[in-house]
């Protein structure tokens, strides 16, 4: 039994990394692929559910992002550190890519003032995503009206 919990933990990691090596190329599909055999082998971490939604969003799959996200939601709690507002973050961009974008603007600004570490606030997390999503190409055009936005350059 130990070594089969054992194999389960490696064969957990292994994935991750496979998926977490496929995000870094760009590889959106493989990610996905790789972080729902990681979550197969260990279903507890919340941390998992955030990064299989993060790769749906960038594979332009909001719906399925939606619903990783608020199962790892729900597993995290209230904890306010990085992985809680990645969560909050990561469903705005679900609300985005379904065009719904006056709920995605009150969730980008749910947080407004708060630091998500020592160094970052809550509206260059939000701005800083966005860009990286502009980055990757991947995105709808909202998102050059939602960064003018959220840096009060609109009157929206």
């Amino acid at each position: 039994m130990k070594q089969a919990r054992q194999a389960n933990e490696d064969n957990a990691e292994l994935s991750e990394e496979f998926s977490n090596t496929y995000y870094n190329l760009n590889d959106y599909k493989n990610a996905i692929i790789w972080g729902i055999k990681s979550i197969e082998y260990n279903n507890e971490d919340a941390g998992k559910y955030c990064s299989l939604g993060w790769y749906y969003i960038l594979n332009q799959q909001p719906n399925e992002a939606e619903e990783y996200l608020k199962v790892g939601e729900s597993m995290y709690g209230e904890n306010k550190d990085y992985l809680y507002y990645a969560f909050k973050i990561n469903l705005a961009h679900v609300k985005l890519l379904n065009g719904e974008t006056e709920e995605a603007k009150v969730l980008y600004r749910a947080y407004d003032g708060e630091l998500i570490d020592d160094e970052t606030s809550w509206e260059t997390y939000v701005i800083n995503d966005l860009n990286d999503m502009k980055k990757r190409k991947v995105i709808p055009v909202q998102v050059d009206e939602m960064i003018k936005y959220l840096q009060g350059e609109s009157s929206e």
